[in-house]
């Protein structure tokens, strides 16, 4: 007997008004892409939606995920801690998914307003929410994604978007 994965990519038998929200009519997300996913428990709130990093196990606790800091992700700090986008919110000791490579809903700074292509940047204004750079990033610049949709306020949300997360990429200067 053979196992696989029942998919609907394409949202058959959903009603979607926009693809691009990531929802279907009843908020339900589409799964637009082959996606990674794993699962990690949680060292503290999580908010659905967040960019997350990894804390080194100690003596007393295992591996867990926290909201990414903007201490953190800052270019010459740690940010190969990134661990990928918080699927559910949860609290300490939680077991929550956590997306790594594929298209997801974001939260991104609510000061920030995407457009499709533009580039997804670790948390630099507020912990945990993804940033937008919009045009040429700067040197230094770090990169895990790219918009697939501007911000989703038909669902209430002014500050959520689907995006494309991947690989962690920093751009360097050229002389």
């Amino acid at each position: 007997m053979t196992t696989g994965i029942l998919r609907n990519p394409n949202g058959a038998h959903r009603t979607v008004t926009n693809f691009a929200t990531g929802l279907d009519a009843d908020g339900n997300e589409l799964d637009l892409t082959d996606r990674t996913i794993t699962s990690y428990q949680a060292g503290g709130t999580i908010v659905k939606g967040q960019a997350l990093m990894i804390v080194a196990p100690t003596a007393t606790a295992g591996i867990t995920v926290v909201t990414m800091t903007t201490a953190v992700a800052a270019p010459d700090a740690d940010v190969w801690r990134f661990a990928g986008v918080a699927l559910e919110a949860g609290v300490a000791g939680d077991q929550i998914q956590v997306g790594v490579c594929g298209a997801f809903r974001i939260l991104h700074d609510a000061s920030d307003n995407p457009a499709v292509y533009d580039l997804v940047e670790l948390p630099q204004t507020s912990n945990g929410d993804f940033d937008v750079v919009a045009g040429t990033p700067v040197d230094d610049t770090v990169v895990v994604g790219y918009f697939l949709g501007v911000t989703d306020v038909t669902s209430g949300s002014v500050d959520t978007a689907l995006a494309y997360i991947g690989p962690i990429t920093t751009r360097f200067g050229i002389a």
